[in-house]
């Protein structure tokens, strides 16, 4: 369970979702949610010396699945296509680096869902929606790391900046 904290004038303030504001509160906190993301990424590796791959969009990429979650039309691929930043992608660190990012965003976005009783059906949409980004950033990343280029890749669609970093 994730505790959420809120920092005011007057010190920490315990936040709790509740099932019925919760994309209201993952947009409205996305800043803060994505501090505890950068929390745990630089706690887990501490020798990192460079920036996580999705530092650059993750309160964006937060915003967007909150928006999602919302809208249960969007197709799951929305939330990534209407996020926008830079995209770091590594290919030292690849797949399996990119993947632990994913897993730890899908952590601190599912324990504010635990902690608010989100409904099952929102905490579904939720992991299909971050699923569905993990998937695009890594089609995205095959496609920095294809040489020849000679391999058809799906359209992949991303409103920010891909950069390839050490």
């Amino acid at each position: 369970m994730v505790a959420i904290r809120l920092q005011t004038p007057l010190g920490s303030v315990p936040v709790v979702p509740t099932a019925r504001n919760l994309p209201s509160f993952l947009e409205h906190n996305a800043v803060h949610l994505a501090a505890e993301w950068r929390k745990r990424y630089y706690a887990n590796d501490t020798s990192l010396t460079t920036l996580a791959q999705l530092d650059g969009v993750v309160e964006l990429l937060i915003v967007e699945v909150a928006r999602s979650v919302e809208a249960p039309t969007d197709l799951p691929a929305t939330a990534w296509g209407r996020t926008s930043g830079v995209l770091r992608l590594s290919r030292e660190r690849g797949a399996p680096g990119l993947h632990l990012e994913f897993c730890l965003l899908r952590g601190v976005l599912e324990g504010a869902a635990n902690v608010g009783n989100a409904p099952h059906e929102q905490r579904k949409r939720l992991r299909t929606l971050i699923d569905a980004a993990e998937a695009q950033a890594l089609a995205l990343l095959a496609r920095t790391q294809d040489s020849t280029g000679g391999r058809a890749y799906p359209s992949v669609h991303f409103q920010g900046v891909v950069v390839e970093t050490p």
